[in-house]
C-alpha cells in the first residue's frame, strides 16, 4: 500500500509540473509588439521611436519568429525551462532557442512580457500584447535586442 502511495503522488508530481510547463507556455503564445531594450556595454535604452523600428515577435508552441518593420528577421525552435540565471544564480523561467541563447520571462499584471538575456551585457526587453491576436493558432514571439543585436539568437 505504501508504495502505491508514494507511485501516484510521483504520478501527481509529474503531472503537475508538465501543467505548470504548459500553462508557461501558453501563456507566452501570441504576438508581442516591442516597447523598449536597455542594456548593452553603455546601457542604452531603445525603443521604436529612438530607432524607427518596429519589432513584433510572434510565439507559437514550436517556434520564434522575430519581425522587424514587417520583414521577417529570425526564426527559431525553443523550449521553456527552469534554470539557473548566470546573472544572479537563481532559478528562473528561460525560454531556452535552438542556438542555445537564453532569455528569462516574466509577464506582468499589466499583461507586458519581460525578456532578459541571460548573459552579461544583454539587453532587457519589454513587451506588450497585440491587441489584435489571430483566429487560428494562438502565436507567440520572443525578440532580445534590437538591430544589430538580433544575431545573438
Amino acid at each position: 500500500m505504501k508504495k502505491l502511495f508514494l507511485l501516484l503522488v510521483l504520478v501527481w508530481a509529474i503531472s503537475c509540473e508538465r501543467q505548470d510547463e504548459n500553462s508557461t507556455k501558453e501563456s507566452l503564445i501570441g504576438n508581442w509588439e516591442w516597447i523598449s531594450s536597455t542594456g548593452g556595454i553603455d546601457g542604452r535604452t531603445e525603443t521604436p521611436a529612438s530607432t524607427g523600428k518596429q519589432v513584433k515577435i510572434v510565439i507559437t508552441k514550436d517556434s520564434v519568429k522575430v519581425y522587424e518593420n514587417s520583414v521577417l528577421k529570425q526564426k527559431n525552435s525553443y523550449k521553456i525551462s527552469r534554470e539557473k540565471s548566470v546573472l544572479d544564480n537563481k532559478i528562473k523561467d528561460m525560454i531556452i532557442y535552438n542556438s542555445g541563447f537564453r532569455d528569462s520571462f516574466m509577464i506582468d499584471s499589466q499583461n507586458q512580457l519581460h525578456l532578459i538575456g541571460d548573459c552579461f551585457d544583454c539587453f532587457a526587453s519589454l513587451y506588450k500584447k497585440a491587441e489584435n491576436q489571430p483566429s487560428q493558432a494562438r502565436q507567440i514571439a520572443s525578440f532580445w535586442g534590437t538591430g544589430a543585436v538580433i544575431s545573438i539568437f
